[in-house]
């Protein structure tokens, strides 16, 4: 099996093992508004930007549009990315134990996050 169907395969289990928001914040950085209950919507012009800022990284050559080739390298990176926060050995292999860590960790992460916008919410609400 070459790396990157480990990693497919790695990513399947993951995603059938957690919420698609948790498997997603491994590669993409903070959670989406639909996986954080109290927060505020961010606003259109928000996330306008992101989606600006997301195309602009990937279009390599500046065309104005992406070709299957600058789209593949996005995705390569953010499998590269997944494979190495969830290969803590560094051997080239997920173990199902790695995995389970990962999955483990990611949602203690998710947890504090959800904590701490909780605490400010509430210093904002207390003053």
């Amino acid at each position: 099996m070459s790396k990157t169907e480990a990693v497919l395969l790695a990513t399947t289990i993951l995603f059938a093992s957690t919420t698609a928001g948790l498997a997603l914040r491994l590669s993409h950085g903070p959670l989406p508004y639909a996986t954080m209950h109290h927060a505020s919507p961010p606003s259109k012009a928000n996330w306008e930007n992101r989606r600006k800022e997301m195309f602009t990284k990937q279009d390599k050559d500046a065309s104005g549009t992406l070709t299957r080739e600058e789209m593949r390298a996005g995705m390569e990176e953010r499998i590269e990315k997944m494979f190495s926060k969830l290969d803590t050995d560094a051997s080239g292999t997920i173990t199902p134990e790695e995995l389970e860590q990962g999955r483990k960790n990611l949602h203690q992460k998710m947890m504090e996050q959800r904590e701490s916008r909780r605490q400010q919410s509430l210093s904002i609400v207390n003053g």
